[in-house]
């Protein structure tokens, strides 16, 4: 109702113009405090502890409302949490979903490669991690994942 009230007040006499924003304010779905200390959390944290990760992630990877690259985008961080937490198969999971929605997410491959090389399973790592090389932008981490490919075979 704030939101209406305020639209109303900075449209003042104009009756075409507040219709257009009320309705622009009716299509654009609310974003509540928890949910954009949530994508805070999940996207912006740089790091964290495993546990926020996994919460805020969880929450963002299950809200159908978002475009499947942000689903597989929170899920590949999710992912990421549950690998580096020991919990491959999780991770493993979650990277794998994360490549189904964004195909095109050489962040998604590498990290599933990772996942695999903790989980001892250097055949599915390889191949997660030469996946990525021709997506790789210049300046990336290319050349050193090109090394630690060499080092898988030896």
């Amino acid at each position: 109702m704030r939101r209406v009230m305020r639209a109303i007040q900075y449209c003042g006499n104009s009756n075409l113009v507040a219709v257009i924003v009320l309705g622009l304010l009716a299509a654009t779905p609310a974003i509540s405090q928890s949910s954009m200390a949530e994508y805070d959390a999940c996207f912006r944290s740089g790091g964290g502890d495993t546990t926020t990760l996994i919460f805020a992630c969880s929450r963002m990877s299950g809200d159908s409302s978002q475009p499947p690259e942000m689903r597989g985008e929170a899920l590949r961080i999710r992912g990421q949490a549950y690998s580096v937490g020991g919990r491959q198969d999780q991770g493993i999971t979650d990277l794998t979903e994360a490549i189904r929605l964004d195909p095109n997410s050489y962040k998604a491959l590498v990290s599933r490669g990772f996942a695999y090389i903790r989980a001892n399973n250097t055949g599915l790592a390889g191949t997660d991690l030469r996946k990525p090389l021709p997506m790789m932008p210049p300046g990336s981490d290319r050349d050193e994942l090109t090394k630690l490919l060499q080092n898988l075979k030896n």
